[in-house]
């Protein structure tokens, strides 16, 4: 929501793309276990992303134990990384863009002069309790 925009029609398509992800919110159009990369609750895996994970697990027949779904989503086990990149630009996408929408610079790391490979992420998975 504190996204700078400096032209007036893209204050206009951002106003309309906040109201109506307002909408499916209230409306209950889209349940909360069905959606995915929700970092802004926390950066384990949510229920949507397990749903997520499995099914497509379940439609390559690759295992799917569900110790073994956070190490495909971070790309740690290649598997599902390798065939679908789009999985891995689009979670990389949505923790970006989460993270710029953030309200308080407080949390965010040092102003700084930053070299692109810096904005480079890199995902690993530690499982609760270690």
């Amino acid at each position: 929501e504190a996204l700078p925009l400096p032209s007036p029609a893209l204050c206009a398509a951002r106003a309309m793309a906040l109201d109506y992800f307002a909408s499916q919110g209230q409306t209950g159009a889209v349940d909360a276990d069905h959606t995915i990369f929700r970092f802004e609750q926390g950066m384990g895996l949510g229920t949507g992303d397990r749903r997520l994970l499995t099914q497509v697990c379940l439609q390559l027949g690759m295992p799917h134990a569900p110790d073994q779904l956070p190490a495909y989503l971070s790309g740690e086990c290649r598997g599902l990384v390798d065939l679908y990149p789009e999985l891995g630009h689009f979670r990389d996408l949505v923790f970006m863009f989460k993270a710029m929408q953030h309200p308080s610079a407080d949390s965010l790391p040092p102003v700084r002069t930053w070299l692109p490979t810096d904005a480079a992420l890199t995902w690993t998975w530690q499982a609760e309790g270690k």
